[in-house]
């Protein structure tokens, strides 16, 4: 009787895995490597999340066990990951391409330096990191919407506006019919 098998150790990715902001293109990490051209990425100082897609070359399936964003300094900028259809903690990634989504809660002005990780195993942990401007946007920016509170703000006082017009108005025609 014959055993054999073939242990890995790990070490450099190899490749299969790619990373880029579209479903069809790897402009982040491909071939084992991160593309030289991110390094020059920063996000705008009033995007409020980056997307990035991730799969795999034709006929691979690679196990991930885990994933996360950090920023440096702190105090300038809470980052958080939302992957779309599976869990951030471990799954598998295929030639399908997944959404992960890196949101941005900007604490106060500067920037800060945002990595994501990715843990491979049995391989290192590809990361990519880019820049990030902040600066706090008021909560009208911030939603890009009307909430509750402004409309009924603005509800009050469009009705003290229409009153007190007529009341000017009645006023007004009041004193005109006394001439």
């Amino acid at each position: 009787m014959v055993w054999s098998w073939q242990k890995v150790c790990g070490g450099e990715h190899q490749g299969g895995v790619n990373i880029g902001f579209s479903p069809s293109t790897a402009g982040i990490y491909r071939d084992g490597q991160l593309v030289p051209s991110f390094s020059k990425f920063t996000a705008k100082a009033t995007d409020r999340k980056t997307d990035f897609y991730l799969y795999t070359e034709e006929d691979v399936k690679q196990q991930y066990d885990g994933m996360v964003v950090t920023a440096t300094p702190g105090g300038v900028l809470k980052p958080s990951l939302v992957i779309e259809k599976q869990s951030l903690k471990s799954g598998f990634l295929t030639e399908q391409p997944i959404k992960l989504s890196v949101y941005y809660d900007c604490l106060k002005r500067g920037d800060a330096q945002v990595t994501v990780s990715l843990l491979f195993p049995p391989y290192k942990m590809v990361e990519f990191t880019w820049q990030k401007r902040c600066v706090r946007l008021n909560p009208l920016e911030e939603d890009e919407s009307w909430g509750g509170g402004q409309l009924v703000t603005l509800f009050v006082v469009f009705t003290i506006g229409i009153g007190l017009s007529s009341v000017l108005l009645k006023k007004y025609s009041e004193e005109r019919k006394a001439k």
